[in-house]
């Protein structure tokens, strides 16, 4: 999907897509596989396409309508000053098409993420990616095409300090990003291993025991006010 319809190259295509021998003539890093497992990778999408309702639609394709409308009806109301993007490996390439239409100022965007997070499947976004596609629709800008202005090169930048985990977890997850970096090549972005703001040699966990119930220990953890303990998949909640 992050390729076949949710990237660059599938932008303008009739049938918003791709078709089989565009998808196989692919140079994006993020595309594995020889022409064989490609082969493969498009009979797939063709089965999906005939499996689902003709009415149906899809992630990629609502972009694709989206951009399409704006660019015949233009933007409804006022264009956007600022827009922040969390989360945005989970995003298609396609997206920032359509956020940059929302969003002209050159100052104005602002993408954050991980790709080493991605669980949107069949997502193929990378950051260098971004700001390369950002460059060049920079450049297809109205009003730096007429000389309106100057184009504003879109710029990158690592958050590398962990001030969350200690370095013992920090540590073990770089091991594993480093891994998936080696072995599934231009999957993720390459940067540098995240330092953690605190050193386990110095603040080592602790551990307790001889607790005679369980209420002893949520005391320990929990909120005094409200008693809700804060971990996992919770811990941003009040």
């Amino acid at each position: 999907m992050g390729i076949i319809k949710g990237s660059e190259a599938s932008l303008g295509k009739p049938r918003d897509h791709l078709d089989q021998s565009e998808y196989e003539k692919q140079n994006n890093r993020s595309l594995s596989g020889d022409i064989t497992e490609r082969s493969r990778v498009y009979t797939l999408f063709e089965a999906y396409r005939k499996l689902r309702p003709s009415t149906s639609y899809d992630i990629a394709d609502r972009v694709h309508l989206l951009i399409r409308t704006i660019q015949d009806q233009g933007v409804p109301g006022n264009h956007i000053d600022f827009l922040y993007v969390d989360e945005a490996q989970d995003n298609l390439i396609i997206d920032a098409a359509l956020l940059r239409t929302l969003c002209p100022n050159p100052h104005g965007l602002f993408f954050a993420g991980d790709t080493a997070q991605t669980i949107s499947v069949g997502s193929a976004f990378r950051f260098s990616e971004l700001k390369a596609f950002l460059y060049r629709l920079e450049r297809e800008d109205a009003h730096v095409k007429r000389g309106g202005r100057p184009p504003i090169d879109p710029q990158f930048f690592q958050l590398s300090t962990n001030y969350r985990s200690h370095s013992g977890i920090v540590n073990a997850a770089a091991f594993i990003v480093s891994l998936l970096d080696s072995y599934f090549q231009h999957s993720i972005d390459s940067l540098a291993p995240e330092v953690a703001h605190v050193d386990v040699t110095t603040h080592k966990p602790l551990f307790f025991s001889g607790m005679r119930n369980q209420a002893d220990f949520l005391r320990l953890i929990s909120n005094s006010s409200s008693g809700r303990v804060e971990l996992g998949a919770h811990q941003g909640e009040a």
